[in-house]
């Protein structure tokens, strides 16, 4: 998790966000899935948040988690209107620390 928040750093350090989001995007799931279990990957977006309830994740954390994935997917693919790399390394840095002070839920 904190090589790929390094990576994403230094490319958007770069002003480089398209080499910022695989690696943001990468550090999300990886502490979605050490946190609670969940490999998040495989759920669409929008199924996210629910499945992040579900094993104990408050629905203001698994809000931001979706709207942090939802802005990397943006940046991706409509990459005019999306945030900066810098705004988009603070959000998912932002979730990947609140996740980690959960630290491991064994709920369901």
């Amino acid at each position: 998790i904190d090589q790929a928040l390094s990576e994403a750093r230094a490319a958007a350090k770069a002003d480089q966000r398209a080499a910022a989001l695989g690696p943001l995007e990468r550090a999300v799931y990886l502490a979605i899935e050490r946190a609670t279990g969940l490999k998040a990957r495989a759920l669409l977006i929008d199924d996210v948040p629910a499945a992040l309830e579900a094993k104990g994740v408050p629905a203001d954390l698994a809000a931001d988690i979706k709207a942090v994935l939802g802005a990397i997917e943006a940046a991706r693919f409509a990459p005019d209107g999306a945030l900066s790399a810098r705004e988009l390394v603070d959000r998912a840095d932002a979730v990947v620390r609140k996740l980690s002070r959960m630290g491991p839920i064994s709920k369901g």
